[in-house]
């Protein structure tokens, strides 16, 4: 008999085990250490079954960091549409944005202090279209913040669009910067009451950006894990991009027809 075709729903189901198992290796092990080869047999099916789900770990790298930015983005619209004043809304999306980071310290770090190939490695490549879609819904997070931050500034009569982008990653910055200190441990290295240096500085950020408006209560209790995010030496890895690669060294494969969607 011939064998039934899977449903749209069973593949995207496989494929979300796949990106499942890929992003947990990479927690573990790390990116330069992941392959075809090691996620098949991890997930104890051939690499040739492999490849019908994805062309390659380039295009899992892609879907997921696609993945990861589309829920960040879900957590910081739904605090947005919660509320109506611009204050509020900032002050929610930041918490959201904390929330996200702390519950998904491995998850937030792999991001936002990536290792991996990003947008740029990929121009001039079989998989620059499917990295600028996945570029284009990242960017969405820092859109939805400008947004907010505009309306606070327009309510105090400041307009400049420039004002705003610069204003934005300034807060970005600064926000980033703390969470990425706390979830590394290392500002537990020169502050032993971290969790409590952790929100003040938050509520630091938000009123810095929202004025005179009382910036919202954590929602979610702070707490030091005790155990790093990804193994004992997390303080000491190296921190920044990996090297683009040049168009030689990178593998001559079809472009993906199907895109992050």
């Amino acid at each position: 008999m011939p064998r039934q075709s899977r449903t749209e729903e069973q593949v995207g189901a496989v494929r979300e085990a796949i990106l499942d198992k890929a992003i947990q290796l990479i927690f573990d092990k790390g990116y330069a250490t992941l392959s075809m080869r090691s996620l098949a047999e991890s997930l104890g099916i051939t690499a040739t079954t492999l490849y019908q789900y994805f062309k390659g770990r380039d295009e899992i790298n892609i879907w997921l960091q696609y993945r990861g930015y589309g829920r960040l983005y879900s957590a910081l619209k739904e605090a947005h549409d919660r509320h109506q004043a611009p204050a509020d809304r900032f002050a929610a999306m930041v918490h959201a944005y904390l929330d996200f980071a702390l519950s998904n310290p491995q998850y937030y770090d792999f991001l936002m202090n990536p290792r991996q190939p990003q947008y740029l490695d990929y121009v001039g490549t079989a998989y620059e279209k499917i990295s600028t879609r996945e570029k284009e819904s990242s960017i969405r997070n820092f859109e939805v913040f400008c947004e907010v931050i505009g309306e606070i500034l327009k309510s105090r009569g400041e307009t400049n669009a420039a004002t705003v982008h610069d204003r934005t990653v300034r807060f970005w910055s600064d926000l980033h910067g703390i969470i990425s200190l706390y979830n590394a441990r290392i500002l537990a290295e020169v502050d032993t009451n971290a969790a409590g240096v952790l929100k003040r500085r938050v509520a630091e950020i938000i009123q810095s950006v929202a004025g005179s408006a009382a910036p919202m209560r954590l929602r979610r209790k702070v707490a030091l894990r005790e155990k790093p995010a990804e193994g004992p030496d997390v303080k000491h890895r190296t921190r920044g991009r990996v090297p683009s690669r040049s168009a030689g060294t990178r593998s001559a494969r079809p472009e993906p027809e199907e895109a992050p969607a």
